[in-house]
């Protein structure tokens, strides 16, 4: 029940992030995709959660004509988390959380390349558009390396005392 109730208050948070509570592109987003993909047993609800999240968000803060590279970012971080182990080291939770934040900047700037008029379609003009996504990204790799290791051991964590209640419980 434990575990229930923090990863809804994860959803909560990112939710709220991604309504505009702080910083630019300082969101949880791609941290809960890749804990979801990693840690809810549930494969439908682990890959589709973010994804809702995303989607519901989007309603409110508006339909672009790159979406499909971030829902395909996203969904490819959950399903990266999906191969992680759930006993976490700091290594492998900190290249999980690089490689998402890379993903989802290497994805979602490509499809603002390709279909957008932002940027001349060759090969300078896909070089100027990471580049001006330097910016952005600093705030995703930070929120995403941060987030990551408050979810996966925050949710370690509770998982850890709520097991040893129950062996404490069974004892008596």
């Amino acid at each position: 029940m434990v575990r229930f109730g923090l990863v809804v208050m994860y959803v909560l948070l990112t939710v709220g992030c991604r309504l505009g509570m702080g910083i630019p592109n300082f969101t949880p987003l791609l941290a809960f995709s890749l804990f979801a993909g990693a840690c809810l047993p549930n494969r439908y609800v682990a890959y589709f959660l973010p994804l809702g999240i995303l989607f519901a968000t989007d309603l409110y803060l508006g339909i672009h004509a790159t979406m499909f590279f971030t829902y395909l970012s996203v969904f490819l971080i959950s399903l990266g988390g999906s191969w992680m182990s759930q006993t976490q080291s700091w290594r492998g939770l900190t290249l999980g959380a690089v490689g998402s934040s890379v993903l989802f900047f290497v994805l979602s700037n490509f499809g603002v390349w390709g279909l957008t008029s932002l940027y001349p379609h060759d090969w300078q003009g896909l070089l100027s558009c990471y580049e001006a996504g330097i910016p952005f990204y600093r705030a995703t790799f930070a929120s995403t390396v941060l987030f990551s290791y408050l979810f996966f051991f925050g949710y370690a964590k509770a998982t850890a005392r709520e097991q040893e209640g129950s062996l404490a419980t069974s004892r008596l």
